[in-house]
């Protein structure tokens, strides 16, 4: 029998999870027992083996006067609390390989219907065989459909008195409140480190096998919070009596956070060769990607955390830093498929060097950011321009060095425009006829648009748009139109000038716009179509 199977929790003190062990607990010494739970937490982390040792409790005759207080309303003669199932009995067996008919388990996934459930509802009007209560595990409950939580829902509130219900899902936002509210839910959450190894070991101990610490430490990591697939890692990686690091790292892979900090120092060394390097030996080393990504997001995180003072120790990069790299490892989507491993996280680094490289000689003899530059350009534009133009020292600096730039001016609350701009707008203003045409060249819908327009220059001298619909706002802010509007309005005045467009309060009374009716060709209006 599979180890995972073999060695699951059988008491509610075997239970890993330091929280659902103490809600349990709590239950058992209580005067109430619920008849409807709800089970939510990822997978792995013993919703299933938690619903069994419930059903060989309730069942076992060592409970039976507890719970024929508790479900069926009978006296008690001396107050008790309920006790863990006698382990050894073949009735507990039975239950904890799934074989007993008091405890029966339903997978939502397949059963999703409302047929389904009402078949289950005419199942438990049936007492059980044997025993006090039949319990009934749904495992995956929010498959189930609208219509067949609805029907479920009746059966939760007036539930018989030998029923127990366990809704068990990893998806709790997808369980209706309706349900939620009618349940004694209980939260599994991801193991640590400490309650992972603890059942490993325990694990060890039951098939007398020695294992090195570092060799645990190793299938801990690789097991992302869940008992079951700890076990199954262990089980795989197992040849003797004795687990060692080096067993581990040949049946699953070497540690790869060296090779993370080397990676990342690569990327930070602006060393394209070395980085293809690294990946490569992650695919010849069959390092699986969904470790390594979870790893190389943990280790930036884990630094980003330290720097900002949340947890102990000293952060291996600055806080700015690793702000930078996730947010980029974020954009990459490198969840997606990819016919060779690791192909979009090695295209990502690679574009992060290219870009920091590219302007390295052009804009040498650029000075530091101004005023201008801020005004002319959205801001994240700006860092990201200083960043390639100071890569030639190293990007390190020039992620602290362009964000600390931008930062000084983003501190003023309003930046006030030179002379030269005020002017360039007020000639805007005075063209603006000129300016709709040589748009309406372009495209005729942003003309329009403009049209229905207010154009005036803001408290600030800025040359701003106003716009009383917010679709029109959202329309005109597009990138592609924001610069057809900005080519033209430099094409006019002859040189670069921001633009505003700002939404206000329609106006009491419509104003009829009148479109020049030029008919467009059919080539404009696709071309205007596909922009």
């Amino acid at each position: 029998m599979a180890w995972h199977r073999k060695h699951r929790p059988q008491l509610v003190s075997e239970l890993h999870l330091a929280s659902v062990r103490t809600a349990l607990e709590k239950l058992m010494a209580s005067k109430n027992f619920p008849q409807v739970f709800l089970f939510a937490g990822p997978k792995g982390t013993g919703k299933t083996s938690t619903s069994r040792i419930l059903g060989a409790m309730l069942n076992d005759p060592l409970n039976a006067d507890v719970v024929d207080a508790f479900f069926f309303k009978k006296p008690l003669k001396k107050a008790r609390s309920l006790q863990n199932p006698d382990i050894k009995s073949d009735f507990s067996r039975r239950v904890y390989e799934g074989n007993s008919f008091v405890v029966q388990e339903m997978d939502a996934a397949s059963n999703r219907g409302i047929d389904d459930i009402r078949a289950l509802k005419e199942r438990v009007m049936l007492p059980p065989q044997e025993g006090k209560v039949t319990v009934y595990i749904l495992d995956e409950a929010h498959m189930l459909t609208t219509e067949a939580f609805n029907a479920l829902l009746k059966l939760l509130e007036e539930p018989p008195a030998h029923a127990v219900f366990i809704l068990a899902t990893t998806e709790l936002h997808k369980i209706p409140e309706t349900i939620i509210s009618r349940s004694y839910q209980i939260n599994f959450h991801k193991a640590s480190n400490e309650e992972l190894t603890l059942a490993l070991e325990s694990v060890l101990a039951k098939e007398k096998i020695k294992a090195e610490p570092l060799a645990l430490q190793a299938i801990v990591a690789r097991a992302d919070g869940s008992f079951r697939d700890g076990v199954k890692l262990l089980e795989s990686v197992i040849d003797g009596d004795n687990l060692t690091l080096l067993q581990v790292e040949n049946n699953l892979g070497k540690n790869i956070k060296p090779l993370l900090l080397d990676l990342i120092q690569a990327v930070l060394d602006k060393d394209s060769a070395q980085v293809s390097q690294i990946i490569a030996s992650f695919r010849t080393n069959n390092v699986a990607e969904k470790y390594l990504y979870t790893s190389l997001f943990s280790l930036l995180h884990s630094s980003l955390m330290k720097s900002m003072g949340v947890e102990t120790g000293e952060p291996v990069y600055a806080q700015k830093i690793t702000k930078f790299l996730l947010q980029e490892l974020l954009q990459a989507q490198l969840d997606l498929f990819s016919p060779i491993p690791f192909l979009p996280l090695e295209l990502k680094l690679l574009d992060l060097i290219d870009r920091a490289q590219q302007k390295a000689g052009s804009n040498q003899a650029s000075g530091p950011v101004t005023k201008k530059k801020i005004l002319k350009t959205n801001p994240v534009a700006i860092v990201e321009d200083r960043v390639e133009e100071l890569a030639k020292v190293d990007i390190s600096t020039a992620i602290n060095t362009a964000i600390e730039e931008v930062a000084e001016v983003e501190e003023e609350e309003v930046v006030q425009l030179t002379e030269e701009i005020k002017g360039l707008g007020q000639t805007l203003l005075s063209q603006w006829d000129q300016f709709l045409k040589m748009v309406q060249l372009k495209n005729a819908t942003v003309a329009a648009l403009l049209r229905s327009s207010k154009p005036s220059i803001n408290e600030t001298g800025m040359p701003e748009v106003a716009v009383f619909y917010k679709f029109h706002q959202e329309q005109l802010q597009q990138q592609k139109y924001m610069d057809l509007l900005l080519d033209c309005a430099r094409d006019l005045v002859g040189s670069s000038l921001p633009l505003r467009v700002a939404l206000q309060k329609a106006p009491a009374t419509a104003t009829l716009v009148e479109i020049e009716q030029v008919p467009p060709r059919l080539s404009q209006l696709a071309e205007e179509a596909l922009l």
